[in-house]
C-alpha cells in the first residue's frame, strides 16, 4: 500500500493547487489541525463539526522547524511529522485513523468525510468534503474532497482495509492559498500539455504580422501581367453553365464527448464504429487537472492506441480515433483519479 500512498500525494502536488488568500506558514509555525469526520448524509446537510459519526484524527501538518506537530491528537496514527526537504515543498496537511466500520456500513447509506476549521475563534465551518463512493477493489476506496465555503481547500479521502477489521481512513488535504507557496514553471510545465493548435509566441506573432504587412503592400500595387493573371484564375474558376454546382464540403467526422468532472467521467461507455475517424471531445467541467489515455494499460487484447491526453479544468481537448473492432479500457492516468472510478470502455463495432 505504500506505493498506493505515495502516488496518492504526488496527485495532490500536481492536481489539488488552490488559489487565492496569503496566509503563510512561518518558520517553525505549526497549523492548527483540521476538525475531520465522517458524517451521515451529504455535503449539503454536515451539521455541526461534532456531529460526526465517526470522528477522525486531526489533520496537520509539519512543522517548519524540523520538529513534530506540537498539537498531534494524542494516540491517533498518522500525525504531521518533521518536516524535511526543501523550504518550497508543498505541504499537505494529513490525519490517519483507523475506525470500527466496514466500507458497506459507510456505503450501503449516504456517508461524506468532511474537513472543518476555526477562523479567528469563530464556529468552525467546513472546509472541504467529498461523498463517500468510487470504485472499490475489496481494499481500497479513493475518493476526492472539493472546496467548501469558498475556502480555496480540496483533498483525497482514501478507505483501506488491509488491516484484515475495520477500516484505515486517510485524509489528504492541500491548499496553496493558504501556505503562501507560489507554483513555480516548473510545477505549471509538468501540469500543462501544449493543446493541438499550440499559440503563437510573440515572436511568432512579430513575424506574422510582418509577413501580412509585407504580403498586404505588395498586393496593393499588383502589376498589370499580375491583375491579367488573376482575372484569367477567376474566369477560369466560374463554372461553365449556370446550373452547375460546385464540389459540396467534406463532411465533419462523428464525435462523442467523455466529460470530466472532480474525480469522474460522466461517461464511463462510448461506442463509435470501426476503423472510422471519430472525434473525441473532451471537456473539463472540474477544478483540476484531469487525462484521458487510452494506451495497453488493461488492454490486453486491442492495439495500443497511444492516447494520452491532459485536460486543464474549464478547457476542452479534441482526439482522433480510428480504430479497429474491440473494447478498449479509457482512464486518467492522474495517481489517484483511476482508482477514485475515473475510467471507462469504449466500444469500437463494426
Amino acid at each position: 500500500m505504500r506505493s498506493v500512498r505515495l502516488g496518492l500525494v504526488g496527485a495532490l502536488a500536481l492536481a489539488l493547487l488552490g488559489s487565492g488568500g496569503a496566509a503563510t506558514l512561518a518558520q517553525g509555525e505549526v497549523s492548527a489541525p483540521f476538525q475531520t469526520g465522517i458524517y451521515a448524509g451529504t455535503c449539503v446537510d454536515l451539521g455541526s463539526a461534532s456531529a460526526a459519526a465517526y470522528p477522525l484524527a486531526g489533520a496537520t501538518y509539519a512543522q517548519r522547524n524540523g520538529a513534530a506537530a506540537a498539537n498531534a491528537t494524542p494516540g491517533a496514527a498518522g500525525q504531521a511529522g518533521a518536516s524535511v526537504g526543501p523550504e518550497d515543498a508543498i505541504p499537505v496537511a494529513t490525519s490517519v485513523t483507523h475506525i470500527d466500520a466496514s466500507v458497506e456500513d459507510l456505503t450501503n447509506q449516504p456517508h461524506a468525510l468532511a474537513v472543518f476549521s476555526q477562523r479567528g475563534g469563530a464556529e468552525q465551518e467546513a472546509v472541504a468534503c467529498g461523498p463517500i463512493g468510487g470504485s472499490f477493489d475489496g481494499t481500497d476506496l479513493v475518493f476526492g474532497l472539493l472546496p467548501m465555503n469558498d475556502s480555496g481547500y480540496s483533498g483525497i479521502g482514501w478507505l483501506n482495509t488491509s488491516s484484515g477489521s475495520g477500516v484505515t481512513v486517510t485524509v489528504f488535504l492541500n491548499s496553496l492559498a493558504r501556505t503562501g507557496l507560489e507554483m513555480t514553471g516548473e510545477m505549471q510545465g509538468a501540469m500543462e500539455m501544449p493543446a493541438a493548435t499550440p499559440a503563437a509566441s510573440p515572436a511568432m506573432e512579430t513575424g506574422a504580422a510582418t509577413a501580412t504587412a509585407a504580403a498586404t503592400e505588395t498586393a496593393a500595387t499588383p502589376s498589370a501581367a499580375e491583375a491579367q493573371a488573376t482575372v484569367a484564375e477567376i474566369e477560369a474558376a466560374a463554372p461553365a453553365a449556370a446550373g452547375e454546382v460546385g464540389t459540396p464540403a467534406a463532411e465533419a467526422p462523428p464525435s462523442v464527448t467523455v466529460e470530466s468532472v472532480d474525480i469522474n467521467f460522466v461517461q464511463h461507455e462510448i461506442t463509435i464504429p470501426a476503423n472510422t475517424d471519430v472525434v473525441i471531445n473532451l471537456p473539463n467541467n472540474g477544478r483540476i487537472m484531469h487525462n484521458f489515455s487510452i494506451t495497453d494499460h488493461k488492454n490486453p487484447n486491442v492495439p495500443n492506441l497511444g492516447i494520452k491526453v491532459n485536460i486543464q479544468p474549464g478547457t476542452t481537448q479534441h482526439v482522433t480515433v480510428n480504430a479497429p473492432p474491440g473494447d478498449y479500457y479509457y482512464y486518467c492516468n492522474i495517481p489517484g483519479h483511476e482508482a477514485a472510478g475515473m475510467h471507462g470502455i469504449m466500444h469500437v463495432v463494426g
